[in-house]
């Protein structure tokens, strides 16, 4: 990330955590004044995060949508993958699920021997997670169970400690509430060893598998 992009992310926190209302357009102010478009697209990528954190899932649409214009014209695989695979999540998390579906097919593809095994696994542990959601259970443990592969390959126990967790509830969702919580002792597990906080994303999924397996 150049000074530039560091300055700018510096502002945004700033602005972000004063004024949470306007935001957006005053960070985006600042943006339209400098020539760094890669740098602009990976601190929308950062605002986003923050934006979804909080709930704030228009913005962070809005954000990760610009940050994909940006990055698709000025950047390399690997940022645009992030910025695709985050984007489809949040269009998922806001209810539209066949956008947020077409997304991620599109980064899986993006995704595909490119060495992306990172981004490839939680890709598909959101697309395991949105066939759960949907019924449909059997391509739902063919895509979890491909992502979990996937993530065991590779030291990123964020995202496989989060595929783990949707894996929970599809058992759950199968009646299979021995394995269940099998699986969420090892989610348990991994998320002591990262030290993760009940109030976090991750805390809160493994929060969610517990309460569906005592339901």
């Amino acid at each position: 990330m150049t000074d530039l992009s560091n300055t700018f992310l510096s502002r945004c926190e700033q602005v972000l955590n004063a004024e949470p209302g306007c935001a957006y357009e005053a960070i985006m102010a600042e943006f339209s004044a400098a020539d760094d478009p890669r740098g602009e697209g990976q601190m929308l990528c950062n605002m986003a995060e923050i934006y979804s954190g909080r709930g704030e899932l228009e913005l962070a649409r809005a954000s990760l949508e610009r940050a994909s214009e940006l990055l698709n014209r000025s950047s390399g695989i690997t940022s645009l993958a992030i910025c695709e695979a985050n984007l489809g999540r949040v269009l998922v998390d806001l209810g539209l699920f066949d956008e947020g579906r077409a997304k991620l097919e599109e980064c899986l593809l993006m995704c595909s021997g490119s060495g992306l095994r990172v981004i490839e696994g939680a890709v598909l542990g959101v697309l395991g997670g949105l066939d759960a959601r949907e019924g449909n259970l059997e391509q739902a443990r063919t895509l979890l169970e491909r992502g979990e592969s996937v993530l065991r390959g590779t030291t990123n126990q964020v995202e496989l400690v989060t595929v783990l967790c949707r894996r929970g509830g599809l058992e759950v969702l199968e009646d299979r509430r021995d394995q269940a919580q099998k699986t969420l002792e090892e989610v348990r597990s991994i998320a002591t060893r990262l030290g993760v906080s009940s109030g976090t994303s991750i805390g809160r999924m493994v929060g969610d598998l517990e309460e569906a397996i005592r339901a």
